[in-house]
């Protein structure tokens, strides 16, 4: 209510982590829906109804229930497969203007919740006259000048001078996605190939100190392929565009990001599209 009346403007720098599953598997989900502690209403939000449950294993998901901001997923057979907290919409009602300052926004996942909650939106795009900048009607993507971005960027290919090519590991679609990362680094042989093309990019192709470097992988993978030289030079593979990186030159990046299945199939199911590309 506070902050209704003030009518604030908010600034989100990048967008916000809007939907997080939580941590109960679906044993329990389905103990706690047949036992009826537990249910579902038409619109998926979770409802606690054992009243007489005070403390116990359960206590942070009957908390998570009440506020209201929990919904069931439930698979194709209508089983319960999993919840997730979704952050509540009514904070960006209490705002008299919202800005999100992102990229890409229909890949994005706050772009499906707030389809989900009927939330809407308006694209607009950053221009610049003279000295200042403003915001002006949207332009795509797919059709905006970025002739000068290109003049900037190297990326690697296989040159005739190459003995060999050392993106070849990572040329199919799948590859170096989690699951396919997951069997790659059960090879010693294997993780050492990718460890080596990683170090020889960075220190022959480009030839740049350790500093100007920063590399990714998804957390799981970051110590079993740390190129040499580079294991404090490692930046989260969700990390968005900041200035503490600004005088990083070269990028090395082990890997393909999928949207969680999960996830997708809950927006889906709410007849909610997600684009994985655009995501990616």
């Amino acid at each position: 209510d506070l902050l209704d009346m003030e009518n604030y403007t908010l600034i989100l720098d990048e967008v916000m982590d809007v939907i997080e599953q939580v941590d109960v598997s679906k044993d329990d989900l389905k103990m706690l829906t047949e036992n009826e502690v537990i249910g579902v209403n038409q619109n998926g939000v979770v409802h606690w109804k054992q009243l007489d449950y005070r403390k116990g294993y359960f206590e942070k998901l009957r908390n998570l229930a009440y506020s209201g901001n929990l919904m069931m997923y439930e698979d194709k057979a209508n089983e319960p497969s999993a919840v997730y907290w979704i952050f509540p919409v009514e904070i960006f009602k209490c705002f008299e203007e919202v800005f999100i300052l992102t990229y890409m926004f229909d890949g994005q996942i706050q772009r499906a919740y707030f389809d989900l909650f009927g939330q809407e939106y308006i694209y607009k795009s950053v221009v610049k006259e003279g000295s200042n900048y403003k915001l002006a009607p949207s332009v795509s993507f797919k059709n905006e000048d970025r002739s000068h971005l290109k003049e900037l960027i190297n990326i690697y290919y296989l040159s005739p001078k190459d003995k060999k090519d050392m993106n070849k590991m990572g040329n199919k679609h799948n590859y170096f996605s989690v699951s396919d990362l997951k069997k790659k680094t059960k090879n010693k042989d294997t993780k050492k190939v990718i460890r080596d093309n990683a170090y020889n990019f960075y220190r022959n192709k480009c030839n740049v100190p350790t500093n100007e470097v920063m590399w990714t992988t998804f957390k799981e993978f970051k110590d079993s392929l740390a190129p040499m030289g580079l294991k404090e030079h490692f930046v989260s593979v969700n990390a968005r565009a900041t200035n503490q990186f600004q005088h990083k030159r070269t990028c090395i990046y082990l890997a393909n990001i999928y949207t969680n299945p999960l996830i997708k199939h809950f927006f889906n199911k709410q007849g909610i599209q997600l684009n994985g590309d655009l995501f990616a």
